[in-house]
């Protein structure tokens, strides 16, 4: 878990259970659901952060998560992420793979009345690369690689970071400032011809941009995005629509500025990209949208 989260990629695997049977519970240690109980599902292979190592790790980020974006890969129980919630983070992501999982994880939302929370069914996957140099698999790379493969966490070990972290914008970019500008969730505006259109556009825009700089995206990169989109749970929200509705801060900049900006350097037209960020930018920093 961490405010700027790694690249995550979702895939959905059959269910193997549709109910779960509790195998004990954990709590929630600080903030406003503090001592809250969260139920442990027995479920093979669940093995729930220890109530002492999520307080020492609370201890180093700080009592007082406001404004933090924070990514719960493999939620399971959810209590990293419900955690960081309760000491108020502003968007929190439980991603889990187990269909009996993420229903429980949706349950204890309600229950809470997390609004801050999105729970994704998906595998979560880190990308990982040096940002600078060599364009290479290094060691120290794959000796982070091989340390959480050993700890159970997926990753793969990229040769030039810059295809995931762009194939990613790609997705991202358009699917974030389309959302928070029909202030919909995916499923309604997705069902839209001409919603789907724009997406298709934007990406086209961005992909251009990426090839520009030669970063060899994948050349059916806006295929895959958009076979994804195709099968995304009707009520997934983007953070941007979530912060826009809840009149927060948005990572305006970091999705949508940077991709006009290099375009215009390279002499890219983006004029897609440019609108949603020109229909944004007035609520940049936060505030009632009324």
């Amino acid at each position: 878990m961490a405010s700027k989260a790694p690249v995550a990629k979702a895939a959905v695997r059959p269910a193997a259970k549709t109910v779960a049977r509790s195998a004990g519970e954990v709590r929630i240690i600080g903030g406003q659901w503090k001592r809250s109980k969260l139920p442990v599902a027995d479920q093979p292979g669940l093995r729930p952060t220890p109530d002492r190592v999520r307080e020492t790790l609370f201890n180093w980020l700080g009592q007082d998560l406001t404004g933090w974006s924070c990514v719960d890969v493999f939620a399971g129980t959810g209590a990293l992420g419900f955690e960081a919630a309760s000491r108020g983070a502003r968007a929190v992501t439980l991603i889990e793979q187990d269909s009996t999982l993420v229903a429980q994880l949706k349950k204890i939302r309600e229950q809470l009345q997390a609004s801050a929370v999105q729970v994704q069914r998906g595998e979560g996957i880190a990308a990982l690369g040096e940002a600078f140099g060599e364009r290479s698999v290094t060691p120290r790379v794959e000796r982070i690689r091989e340390a959480l493969a050993e700890a159970d966490v997926q990753a793969e070990a990229s040769a030039d970071i810059r295809v995931p972290l762009w194939e990613k914008l790609i997705f991202l970019a358009p699917i974030a400032g389309l959302t928070a500008v029909a202030r919909l969730p995916v499923g309604p505006a997705w069902a839209h011809a001409e919603f789907r259109d724009a997406y298709d556009r934007a990406a086209a825009e961005i992909e251009a941009v990426a090839r520009h700089e030669g970063v060899a995206v994948a050349g059916d990169v806006r295929e895959q995005k958009h076979r994804y989109l195709d099968n995304s749970p009707a009520g997934m929200r983007t953070s941007m629509m979530v912060d826009v509705a809840a009149g927060r801060p948005l990572e305006l900049e970091a999705l949508l500025g940077t991709v006009v900006r290099r375009g215009r350097a390279a002499g890219i037209p983006t004029p897609v990209v440019a609108t949603l960020y020109g229909a944004l930018k007035p609520l940049e920093r936060g505030g009632s949208t009324s």
